[in-house]
Protein backbone atom coordinates (compact mmCIF):
# COMPACT_ATOMS: atom_id res chain seq x y z
CA UNK A 1 0.00 0.00 0.00
CA UNK A 2 3.04 2.25 0.91
CA UNK A 3 4.18 1.84 -2.60
CA UNK A 4 1.57 2.68 -4.30
CA UNK A 5 0.50 5.74 -2.27
CA UNK A 6 4.17 6.80 -2.82
CA UNK A 7 3.65 6.29 -6.90
CA UNK A 8 0.57 7.97 -6.67
CA UNK A 9 1.83 11.58 -5.09
CA UNK A 10 4.90 11.18 -7.92
CA UNK A 11 2.71 10.83 -10.71
CA UNK A 12 0.97 13.80 -9.11
CA UNK A 13 3.91 16.19 -9.17
CA UNK A 14 4.66 14.59 -12.26
CA UNK A 15 1.97 16.26 -13.88
CA UNK A 16 1.92 19.11 -12.25
CA UNK A 17 5.04 19.91 -13.29
CA UNK A 18 4.74 18.19 -16.96
CA UNK A 19 1.44 20.60 -17.23
CA UNK A 20 3.72 23.55 -16.45
CA UNK A 21 6.33 22.60 -18.85
CA UNK A 22 3.95 21.91 -21.52
CA UNK A 23 1.94 25.46 -21.06
CA UNK A 24 5.52 26.89 -20.99
CA UNK A 25 6.68 25.36 -24.23
CA UNK A 26 3.44 26.16 -25.94
CA UNK A 27 3.65 30.18 -25.13
CA UNK A 28 7.13 30.36 -26.27
CA UNK A 29 5.92 28.65 -29.38
CA UNK A 30 3.03 29.94 -30.75
CA UNK A 31 2.43 33.09 -27.75
CA UNK A 32 2.40 36.24 -28.71
CA UNK A 33 4.72 38.97 -26.65
CA UNK A 34 3.82 42.09 -24.76
CA UNK A 35 4.59 44.37 -21.97
CA UNK A 36 2.58 45.06 -19.51
CA UNK A 37 1.98 46.37 -16.51
CA UNK A 38 1.31 45.45 -13.10
CA UNK A 39 -1.63 46.82 -11.51
CA UNK A 40 -2.05 44.61 -8.83
CA UNK A 41 -1.48 41.55 -6.93
CA UNK A 42 -4.37 39.39 -6.43
CA UNK A 43 -3.95 37.14 -2.60
CA UNK A 44 -5.44 33.90 -2.77
CA UNK A 45 -6.25 31.99 0.59
CA UNK A 46 -6.87 28.59 0.61
CA UNK A 47 -7.07 26.66 3.94
CA UNK A 48 -7.48 22.60 4.65
CA UNK A 49 -7.59 20.60 7.55
CA UNK A 50 -5.65 17.27 7.83
CA UNK A 51 -7.02 13.94 9.60
CA UNK A 52 -6.22 14.67 13.02
CA UNK A 53 -7.79 18.40 13.15
CA UNK A 54 -4.54 20.78 12.19
CA UNK A 55 -5.61 23.29 9.81
CA UNK A 56 -3.07 24.86 7.45
CA UNK A 57 -3.49 28.17 5.62
CA UNK A 58 -2.04 29.14 2.87
CA UNK A 59 -1.39 32.12 0.55
CA UNK A 60 -0.94 32.57 -3.02
CA UNK A 61 0.34 35.79 -5.20
CA UNK A 62 -0.60 36.19 -8.80
CA UNK A 63 0.07 39.89 -10.79
CA UNK A 64 -2.85 41.28 -12.45
CA UNK A 65 -1.51 42.64 -15.42
CA UNK A 66 -2.54 44.86 -18.25
CA UNK A 67 -1.45 44.94 -21.53
CA UNK A 68 -1.96 45.26 -25.34
CA UNK A 69 -1.85 42.24 -27.62
CA UNK A 70 -0.71 42.42 -31.16
CA UNK A 71 -3.94 42.89 -32.67
CA UNK A 72 -4.43 46.19 -30.52
CA UNK A 73 -6.90 44.68 -27.81
CA UNK A 74 -6.57 45.77 -24.35
CA UNK A 75 -6.53 42.72 -22.15
CA UNK A 76 -6.06 42.59 -17.68
CA UNK A 77 -5.56 39.56 -16.44
CA UNK A 78 -4.01 37.29 -13.57
CA UNK A 79 -0.75 35.73 -14.76
CA UNK A 80 -1.26 31.61 -14.85
CA UNK A 81 2.01 31.36 -12.11
CA UNK A 82 1.28 32.10 -8.53
CA UNK A 83 3.84 31.44 -6.08
CA UNK A 84 4.04 31.83 -2.26
CA UNK A 85 5.25 35.52 -2.56
CA UNK A 86 4.66 38.24 -5.08
CA UNK A 87 7.85 38.12 -7.55
CA UNK A 88 6.83 41.61 -8.83
CA UNK A 89 5.09 45.06 -7.72
CA UNK A 90 2.31 47.34 -8.44
CA UNK A 91 3.43 49.83 -10.86
CA UNK A 92 6.26 47.46 -12.49
CA UNK A 93 6.20 47.11 -16.45
CA UNK A 94 7.34 43.27 -17.23
CA UNK A 95 7.44 41.64 -20.38
CA UNK A 96 5.05 38.50 -20.52
CA UNK A 97 3.96 36.08 -22.94
CA UNK A 98 0.04 35.34 -23.63
CA UNK A 99 -1.86 32.92 -26.02
CA UNK A 100 -3.08 34.62 -28.79
CA UNK A 101 -6.52 32.47 -28.79
CA UNK A 102 -7.30 33.53 -25.51
CA UNK A 103 -5.46 36.77 -24.45
CA UNK A 104 -6.58 36.02 -20.92
CA UNK A 105 -4.08 32.85 -20.47
CA UNK A 106 -0.55 35.24 -20.01
CA UNK A 107 2.55 34.48 -17.98
CA UNK A 108 5.08 36.99 -17.12
CA UNK A 109 8.34 36.03 -18.86
CA UNK A 110 11.30 35.70 -16.29
CA UNK A 111 12.10 33.03 -15.42
CA UNK A 112 9.71 32.93 -11.75
CA UNK A 113 7.47 34.67 -13.98
CA UNK A 114 7.07 31.06 -16.27
CA UNK A 115 6.74 28.94 -13.05
CA UNK A 116 10.02 27.28 -13.83
CA UNK A 117 10.82 27.33 -10.25
CA UNK A 118 7.86 24.59 -9.35
CA UNK A 119 8.68 22.60 -12.14
CA UNK A 120 11.53 21.84 -11.16
CA UNK A 121 10.91 21.48 -7.52
CA UNK A 122 7.60 19.42 -8.90
CA UNK A 123 10.15 16.86 -11.02
CA UNK A 124 12.93 16.86 -7.98
CA UNK A 125 10.08 15.52 -5.70
CA UNK A 126 8.79 13.24 -8.30
CA UNK A 127 11.66 11.51 -8.83
CA UNK A 128 12.80 11.08 -4.76
CA UNK A 129 9.28 9.58 -4.05
CA UNK A 130 9.89 7.20 -6.81
CA UNK A 131 13.51 6.47 -5.44
CA UNK A 132 11.95 5.69 -2.38
CA UNK A 133 9.11 3.55 -2.65
CA UNK A 134 11.44 1.81 -5.36
CA UNK A 135 14.29 1.48 -2.53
Amino acid sequence: MRILLGVIVAAVFLGVAGHGAWRNTRLRRSGGRATAEVIDIAEHESTSTDGQGVTTTQHKYNAVLRFTTADGQTVTAEECNSGGMPHCQRGQQVPVRYDVANPRTVEINTFSGRGNAQIVIGLIVAVALFALVVS
